[in-house]
């Protein structure tokens, strides 16, 4: 419970047994409002949120250990946004002839992106963006941080990415 109506405690559980940290985590974030334009999660994940006007938003996002967004979107009308992003992409597969069980194939990249966003309801949106990867890995490894074997680093590069989102 916060002290007044505008902010509020959110409390979380992350688990994926393919993550950088493979146990449950607990997540504890102040969500504070100090104006109706403003919002901070202080804590974990943390993030910020700044829509100054009804056509503008930014927006960043940190979840530990290597996860990092940040959004600039404007607003053009009927449904449609232009966006501008950063992001920070890691993926994780367990190997199904693994040696040790802890063993992974990661997939990790970050990318600068422009493009558009159609609302088409019920919170759902399609992303279609023109994006630049770059620091590209593929690894093998016990953990993302250490213990990699079988390094892969693939060469920056253009790509164009079409995505269905969901917002609650």
């Amino acid at each position: 419970p916060a002290a007044n109506d505008r902010d509020e405690w959110s409390a979380s559980l992350f688990y994926s047994p393919t993550s950088q940290l493979p146990y449950p985590l607990p997540g504890l974030a102040y969500v504070w409002r100090p104006t109706p334009t403003v919002e901070a999660k202080i804590g974990l994940p943390a993030g910020f949120e700044w829509t100054p006007d009804d056509d503008w938003s930014v927006s960043l996002g940190f979840t530990p250990l290597v996860n990092a967004t940040a959004v600039l979107r404007r607003r053009l009308g009927a449904g449609f946004s232009a966006v501008a992003l950063y992001r920070t992409d890691t993926e994780t597969w367990f190997l199904a002839d693994r040696v040790l069980d802890a063993e992974r194939l990661y997939v990790f990249n970050q990318r600068i992106a422009v493009g558009v966003e159609r609302i088409i309801g019920r919170g759902f949106a399609l992303e279609m963006t023109a994006d630049y990867l770059f620091d590209r890995l593929l690894f093998q490894g016990t953990s993302f941080l250490s213990g990699r074997t079988d390094v892969v680093a693939i060469t920056p590069g253009a790509g164009i990415s079409l995505q269905l989102l969901w917002r609650r």
